[in-house]
């Protein structure tokens, strides 16, 4: 059986990325960290990792009948990596296709010197097009990059407005920017350790409930690690 969305917990993120703003890597240049070079190619347009991520999605995860995805921060950004996982996805699941749904009319910076843009400000930058095509419905949101979880609140809330009978959200990854540690190494198993307490609320869920989508829960959350070694 394959694991049904509504066992994932909020905002769940596959790994950890390291940002090059932040961390000091070149354009182009491998970061030393093996997923977060796999997610710059997703990022990057890169059919193999692309592939890889479509394959692993459409192997683990059921019970969705929408797919849709936080629009970029810049309008005219529509071609990204995991605008073609999402479109994919709605293909290969024979899903409603609700990915130009969430419009970004408005351009908004990743984040300021202040820090990151706001819950309200993205959703004053986002149009919901047909609230009603997510009304009763059960939408699989995603994203590539998950750094303060705003723009990816601030889309639930658009979506949950129209009132879906089930809205859960998938990032390919984690952004763990050099902020609080003084070596990836510390800021890596940071964040893994907040990670982990997800996967592992998940994993004493599906004990008690439904045994046989643990396999792919596991799959999930190996494959960020996986790709790392």
């Amino acid at each position: 059986e394959i694991m049904d969305i509504q066992h994932l917990s909020s905002q769940f993120c596959l790994g950890v990325y390291y940002p090059s703003r932040s961390w000091g890597w070149l354009p182009g240049e491998c970061s030393g960290h093996g997923y977060t070079d796999f997610v710059r190619d997703v990022m990057g347009g890169c059919d193999k990792a692309i592939n890889e991520v479509i394959e692993l999605l459409c192997d683990c995860l059921s019970g969705f009948d929408t797919v849709t995805v936080v629009p970029s921060s810049t309008p005219a950004n529509t071609g990204r990596g995991i605008d073609r996982v999402a479109r994919e996805l709605v293909s290969k699941n024979k899903a409603i296709n609700g990915i130009s749904n969430l419009w970004r009319h408005s351009k908004v910076e990743s984040s300021t010197l202040e820090g990151p843009q706001s819950i309200e400000t993205h959703m004053a930058s986002i149009e919901l097009i047909t609230p009603e095509s997510f009304q009763g419905k059960k939408v699989l949101l995603l994203d590539d990059i998950r750094a303060s979880g705003n723009s990816l609140t601030a889309c639930e809330r658009l979506i949950e407005a129209a009132q879906p009978k089930l809205l859960r959200s998938m990032a390919l990854a984690q952004s763990c920017p050099k902020s609080y540690a003084f070596n990836p190494e510390d800021d890596y198993s940071y964040t893994i350790m907040q990670m982990s307490s997800h996967y592992e609320a998940e994993k004493a869920y599906l004990e008690q409930e439904e045994a046989w989508a643990l396999g792919n829960l596991e799959r999930l959350q190996n494959f960020a690690y996986e790709t790392n070694s």
